[in-house]
């Protein structure tokens, strides 16, 4: 279907939507053609109210992948940056943790609360991509976020929960997380490999939490 990329002009797409004209453009293509294959649902589009049709940038590399054609680098910039919340009573973990995530392979912004109730406040306008959780905290604890969560489960559809505690009593704690269903588990004291290998895996190599429910335990 397609015969290669045009690169008559390398601009930057730093927005979520791709117009029909920009798309003929990446493609070589007419705009008509473009169109054709979106009512043929070779591309996933939508419809504005004035009649136009939008292509998500997502959509658009899908389908550039369906027939082996590598994006344009123009295209697949700026990369979004994962948001991740640490919410910890301890202002020593989250600089640790932020420290952790200067080094991890792929581009974050680090956000923190220093408890649960600011915690869930913040869950709910950022939408992080993690939450590292701790469960010792005054007033509402880890264990009550997490449980808030569990009933309001648009709010970590697309997120995955670290819970990252010092608690002795790791067989009991660990019990009552299972009815919680956070993605991994790690007890403190954390080394920085152990962090960054659990935060990547949660965050690239495994689905969020609401589509597994699986524990790693750290030994």
């Amino acid at each position: 279907m397609l015969k290669g990329l045009h690169h008559k002009s390398l601009w930057v797409v730093n927005m979520k939507y791709i117009t029909t004209g920009e798309a003929a453009e990446i493609c070589g293509v007419r705009v008509n053609t473009i169109k054709r294959w979106i009512k043929a649902k070779e591309i996933d589009a939508i419809r504005t109210p004035g009649g136009h049709w939008r292509i998500t940038r997502d959509a658009f590399i899908r389908f550039l992948n369906a027939y082996h054609i590598q994006a344009p680098d123009a295209l697949l910039e700026p990369q979004e940056k994962h948001r991740i919340l640490v919410v910890d009573d301890d202002p020593g973990i989250q600089m640790f943790v932020r420290d952790t995530m200067e080094m991890a392979p792929f581009p974050n912004t680090v956000d923190e609360a220093l408890d649960g109730y600011t915690g869930l406040v913040k869950i709910g306008l950022i939408r992080p991509r993690l939450l590292v959780l701790d469960i010792m905290m005054p007033e509402i604890n880890g264990l009550e976020v997490l449980q808030r969560l569990k009933a309001e489960p648009e709010l970590w559809e697309n997120m995955s929960i670290l819970v990252l505690t010092g608690a002795q009593d790791h067989t009991l704690l660990v019990r009552k997380l299972k009815e919680a269903g956070p993605d991994a588990i790690l007890f403190k004291p954390v080394g920085v490999q152990e962090l960054l290998q659990t935060v990547t895996r949660l965050i690239v190599g495994q689905q969020p939490a609401g589509n597994t429910g699986k524990l790693i335990h750290a030994d």
